[in-house]
């Protein structure tokens, strides 16, 4: 099965489906190669979704990334689960034969 990557582009209250798509990944066995967060996508990490962004990481082992400049421009430092990364770990992704899925 071809790998997935997630691609979250807008605010936690936009994209109330980015994690139901995620989970429903995991459940299925089939993780996605990772979460990358995007623009206004970075305040997932600052949101009341962060801890529960944080259990699928350590339960699923899930890689997820906060665009470095995103996360500059909305003052977000790194946090437990998140790591922060440029473009090139997007684009690695997506190298590495993932589709991706969009939201926001």
């Amino acid at each position: 099965m071809t790998p997935v990557g997630v691609l979250i582009k807008d605010a936690p209250a936009s994209t109330p489906a980015a994690m139901r798509y995620v989970k429903a990944l995991c459940r299925a066995s089939q993780s996605p190669v990772g979460v990358f967060f995007f623009g206004r996508g970075v305040l997932h990490a600052a949101s009341d979704l962060s801890l529960e962004w944080q259990n699928l990481q350590q339960r699923y082992n899930l890689k997820l990334t906060l665009c470095s400049a995103s996360a500059d421009a909305f003052h977000i430092k790194s946090r437990d689960g998140f790591q922060v990364e440029g473009l090139g770990e997007l684009i690695s992704d997506g190298v590495s034969g993932a589709r991706f899925i969009s939201f926001g």
